[in-house]
C-alpha cells in the first residue's frame, strides 16, 4: 500500500486535539495552550520521540512502523474503525482478526479512567503489556525502558536463558506462584484456540517450550483455565514491603486482560480489636519529605516545580491544605515536603502511598543526577467514635 502522509499528519493533529489530557492520565491546567494533547504528550504516551511526532505530522517521515502505528492508536484512543483508517493512511494493512489484538478501545479506556487510585495495567491475550497507569509505574517501576516485545508477563513468569524480569524494577514475590504459573499456561492455551493463526502467539509458545522446562511440563499437561487472582509482596526501595491483591479481568473476545493491584485487606483474626464496633477510621494522612544534599539550580527547580504541579493536579487530596510543596528556599537541604489526607475506608493509605511513590519516580526522572533521599515521616489515622469526636493516633 502507498502511504498518504499528508492526510496522516492532518488526522494525527485532529485526533490529538480531541483527547483531554486528564483522560490520558496527564495533568491539565491553565498553563496549557492547547485543549487536547500536546506533541510532547503524544510522544510520551506512544513511547516515541517528540521529533518523530513532528515529522509524522509535517509529512517528513513516510514509513511509520506497525508498532508505532499501534502505539499511536492506543495513545489517541481510537475506535476500531479509526484505528484501521490510521493503518491505511500509514500505508499498512489493518490488523487481522486472526492476530492477537493490541488495541484498547475507547470504552475500555473510559472504564480504566474510573478505576481511580488503583495500580492498573492492560495486557493482550498473549500477556503482552499494552498500557499501564502512573500508579502501576510507581508501585512496580516504569517498564518503558524495556523493548516493547519483551514486556510480557508470560516471559517474566517462565524466564528463558537466565533473563531477568522486564515488568518490574524491584523484587516482587508471588505468594501463590505455582497457581499463577498454571493460570498463565492456561491463558496461553486458550489464546491459541482463539487466535490459531497468530504468528506472535505461536512464536511466544515456541520460545517458552524450548527454553523453559516448567512451561513445557505444564503445557504438556493440557491444562486450560483462566487467570483470576493472586497475592504479591512488592519490595519497594522507598516504602519497603507492600502487600497487594492482584485481580485479573478478561475483556471480551479479544481476551485482553485488565490487571488491578490493590492493598491487601487485613485478615480478620477474631480478636477484640478486629471486632470493635464503636470505632471507625475516618481518614489516613501521610507526611513525607524529599531531600538532596546540594541546592537546586534554576533549571532543576523548574523541573521539580512541574512535578509538584502535576502531582497536586492528579492526586485525590481531601482538602486544599494537602499536597506536595516546594520548601527549598525556606529550608536548605529540603526540596519538598508534602502530606496526603484521604477520607473513607481503611485501605486509603495505599492510594496515598502510591501517589507519593509516583512523585518519587517523577522526581528521579526530572533531576536524575541528584543525590535524593526520600522519607515517609509519619502515618496518622483519624478515628471517630459514636459521639463524633476525632481521635488522632498512629496505626500500629
Amino acid at each position: 500500500m502507498t502511504a498518504d502522509i499528508t492526510h496522516l499528519g492532518a488526522m494525527l493533529r485532529a485526533w490529538r486535539g480531541r483527547v483531554a489530557p486528564e483522560s490520558a492520565g496527564l495533568a491539565g491546567g491553565h498553563r496549557r495552550r492547547v485543549s487536547g494533547l500536546r506533541r510532547e504528550d503524544l510522544a510520551e504516551l506512544a513511547d516515541i520521540s517528540v521529533d518523530y511526532v513532528v515529522r509524522l505530522e509535517q509529512g517528513r517521515h513516510t514509513t511509520p512502523s506497525a508498532q508505532v502505528t499501534a502505539n499511536l492508536a492506543r495513545a489517541l484512543r481510537l475506535t476500531d474503525a479509526e484505528r484501521d483508517h490510521l493503518y491505511r493512511l500509514a500505508g499498512l494493512a489493518p490488523p487481522s482478526a486472526d492476530e492477537v489484538s493490541d488495541h484498547i478501545p475507547p470504552g475500555l479506556h473510559r472504564m480504566l479512567d474510573r478505576l481511580g487510585d488503583a495500580a492498573v495495567a492492560v495486557f493482550a491475550a498473549d500477556w503482552q503489556l499494552l498500557w499501564w497507569n502512573r500508579a502501576w509505574a510507581a508501585l512496580l517501576g516504569d517498564p518503558s525502558p524495556e523493548p516493547p516485545a519483551l514486556r510480557n508477563f508470560a516471559r517474566d513468569t517462565f524466564p528463558v536463558g537466565g533473563a531477568g524480569p522486564r515488568l518490574t524494577r524491584w523484587p516482587v514475590s508471588t505468594l501463590d506462584q505455582p497457581d499463577v504459573e498454571v493460570s498463565v499456561v492456561s491463558d496461553l492455551r486458550r489464546a491459541t484456540g482463539r487466535f490459531p493463526r497468530s504468528e506472535r502467539l505461536a512464536g511466544l509458545v515456541r520460545d517458552l517450550l524450548a527454553g523453559s522446562p516448567r512451561f513445557a511440563e505444564l503445557w504438556a499437561s493440557g491444562v486450560v483455565g483462566a487467570h483470576r487472582e493472586s497475592h504479591k509482596v512488592v519490595q519497594h526501595p522507598e516504602a519497603g514491603a507492600i502487600a497487594v491483591d492482584c485481580d485479573v479481568l478478561t475483556d471480551g473476545d479479544a481476551e485482553r486482560k485488565i490487571v488491578v493491584l490493590t492493598s491487601s485487606a487485613p485478615e480478620d483474626d477474631g480478636s477484640d480489636e478486629a471486632q470493635e464496633p464503636k470505632m471507625s477510621r475516618m481518614g489516613v494522612s501521610l507526611y513525607y519529605t524529599a531531600r538532596r544534599a546540594a541546592p537546586l539550580s534554576d533549571t532543576e527547580l523548574a523541573a521539580v516545580g512541574r512535578v509538584v504541579d502535576d502531582h497536586n493536579a492528579t492526586a485525590p487530596f481531601a482538602g486544599d491544605e494537602e499536597g506536595l510543596y516546594l520548601y527549598d528556599e525556606l529550608e536548605p537541604g529540603t526540596v519538598l515536603n508534602g502530606s496526603t489526607k484521604l477520607p473513607g475506608a481503611e485501605d486509603r493509605a495505599f492510594p496515598s502511598l502510591v501517589h507519593w511513590l509516583a512523585a518519587v519516580t517523577a522526581l528521579r526522572t526530572a533531576v536524575p543526577d541528584a543525590d535524593w533521599t526520600f522519607t515517609l515521616d509519619d502515618y496518622e489515622i483519624e478515628w471517630q467514635d459514636h459521639t463524633g469526636y476525632h481521635l488522632p493516633g498512629l496505626d500500629d
